[in-house]
């Protein structure tokens, strides 16, 4: 027993006074950072003019998407009547604006390389304001008889 005992405190960590240390204390918690503001995060952000007028004008292009959506779905009814479209070919029509969308952003990679952007954006404005002036230009002004 006596030998067990030696051992037993040979295992005990001595301290140089030769006495057992004392454990270290528990770690405290870091203090919490305040809660965020919509100011303090846009200060941090920084965000600059251009950041903020590229946002609103890409979020207004969004919604402009969708409002043409919408309205091509709300016109669907009265190009079917007075075109005569069954409903397979109406949804054609329909889905074609979408899909057109869809080639045309896959197809403007290359020419976007290329030509840089604000040139092909320029072009396509153009483009889009002389359809714009054609298309109501070139109306008869007549629907198809029923």
């Amino acid at each position: 027993t006596n030998t067990i005992a030696r051992s037993a405190r040979s295992i005990k960590p001595k301290h140089e006074s030769g006495s057992v240390p004392a454990p270290p204390p528990p770690p405290s918690a870091p203090p919490t950072p305040p809660t965020p503001t919509w100011g303090s995060l846009f200060r941090r952000m920084a965000m600059s003019r251009s950041m903020v007028l590229l946002t609103l004008f890409s979020v207004i292009g969004g919604f402009l998407f969708g409002y043409d959506t919408g309205v091509m779905s709300g016109a669907a009814v009265f190009c079917q009547d007075d075109l005569k479209l069954s409903d397979l070919e109406l949804s054609y029509v329909v889905s074609s604006t979408v899909g057109a969308a869809a080639v045309a952003a896959a197809a403007s990679g290359v020419p976007m390389q290329t030509y840089g952007r604000k040139p092909l954006i320029m072009t396509a404005s153009v483009m889009c304001v002389a359809l714009g002036v054609a298309l109501p230009a070139t109306s008869s002004g007549q629907h198809p008889p029923p």
